[in-house]
């Protein structure tokens, strides 16, 4: 839509629903206690959390010692694996950051923010065409999936197809109407369509469901400004 992206997000800790190959590594690490008495697994989680925040802080480098000191403790674990390819990624990195993506896909290819990491870097690299293959092969695959959808949506938007991406939103929403990513987004198009009540609202129950969206919070509290609630 012609303006910056919002930040890819990182991970603290696994998501339940997930299934990832690096889950027995931990199970297996958490037999043994080391360390004030704290579990390999607990350590790993700490050092992906003090690496979340240091991201937040713009720390680029402090957060990636933090996310390879992890990585050293569990080597193998889903979500360090895919905080290193953010981190790379928010460095320029571009070339690690892939990698890292699509490792993480090879785990789990229906791994929405691995897919929109890697979607956003084939955007910013002008591989239009990995990016449409990327993107079209995912939902011919899983049209039942509203991640596929979303994914679908905010690719159409890049083009500037809004109608198109406005309907992809809407197939998301159809099969899971609290998608955080395609309320996100289908808001962003009726900002820029001047409908700032509908933006609002689709902005609103976003962040009741991912709260961890500060782009999406700064351009509510912009919309609160310009037309506070009667």
């Amino acid at each position: 839509m012609g303006e910056p992206e919002p930040p890819i997000r990182p991970m603290i800790a696994p998501q339940p629903r997930r299934r990832y190959l690096s889950m027995p590594i931990l199970m297996g690490a958490c037999l043994f206690v080391v360390g004030c008495g704290k579990t390999v697994q607990e350590q790993v989680l700490e050092r992906n959390r003090a690496g979340v925040e240091r991201l937040l802080e713009r720390d680029y480098a402090a957060a990636e010692s933090e996310f390879r000191q992890a990585w050293e403790l569990a080597p193998g674990d889903f979500t360090t694996q895919f905080n290193l390819a953010v981190v790379h990624h928010l460095q320029g990195h571009f070339e690690q950051a892939e990698q890292g993506y699509r490792q993480c896909l090879q785990q789990d290819p229906h791994f929405l923010p691995a897919r929109r990491g890697l979607a956003q870097l084939l955007w910013q690299t002008n591989r239009h065409e990995d990016l449409r293959q990327l993107v079209n092969q995912w939902i011919a695959d899983r049209p039942d999936l509203a991640d596929a959808h979303a994914l679908y949506g905010w690719y159409l938007a890049r083009l500037g197809d809004y109608p198109a991406a406005e309907r992809a939103f809407q197939a998301a929403l159809a099969r899971q109407p609290q998608h955080a990513f395609a309320l996100a987004e289908l808001g962003r198009i009726y900002e820029l369509y001047r409908f700032p009540e509908r933006a609002r609202s689709l902005y609103e129950r976003s962040l009741q469901h991912d709260p961890w969206q500060p782009e999406i919070r700064a351009r509510l509290a912009k919309l609160r400004r310009l037309s506070p609630s009667p």
